[in-house]
């Protein structure tokens, strides 16, 4: 049997799910950036044994920085309103901790995941992504982008759409 070639993704995307979803996005006709800010903020140390030469305490932080993957624009907004949404394929504790940190220092930023497979977080664990998300209070999709989303960004969806992307991923 002939092995399968791998698909390698085309610039400027980092993964081939990551390209699919902007080519959905722009089948759907939906103002979008990829990776067009950076956004700093403070995550718990996941360095052992700091101590604070001021105060004393033991729960130090560090500074990080994060590129969400898409921004989704409201329409009409002028790029004014926006959700932000990161597709992740595996998502191991330190992206979930980073995660996690980025969406207590940004309450008022809309965030949301869209998950390729809504897997355990590890072998042993019962917990799947999506238990995980609804934990850290973030709204997830599993798969594509589900066009509730896009309604609430205010795009017109066709109501024969779920057959036209099954049709276009060879489902």
């Amino acid at each position: 049997m002939a092995r399968r070639k791998k698909r390698i993704p085309t610039p400027p995307y980092r993964s081939c799910y990551e390209e699919d979803q902007a080519a959905n996005l722009k089948k759907r006709k939906v103002a979008f950036d990829y990776e067009l800010k950076q956004y700093t903020f403070h995550m718990p140390s996941t360095k052992r044994g700091l101590i604070c030469d001021s105060c004393g305490s033991t729960k130090m932080k560090q500074q990080a920085k994060y590129t969400p993957d898409f921004t989704l624009y409201y329409k009409g907004s002028r790029k004014k309103r926006f959700i932000i949404v990161e597709t992740k394929g595996k998502m191991l504790a330190p992206v979930r901790n980073k995660d996690a940190a980025f969406v207590e220092e940004y309450p008022d930023i809309d965030y949301r995941l869209v998950f390729m497979a809504n897997n355990k977080l590890s072998r042993t664990s019962k917990t799947r992504y999506s238990d995980w998300a609804t934990k850290v209070g973030i709204k997830y999709a599993v798969g594509d982008i589900p066009d509730a989303w896009l309604k609430e960004l205010g795009y017109k969806v066709p109501k024969n759409y779920d057959t036209e992307i099954r049709k276009y991923y060879g489902i």
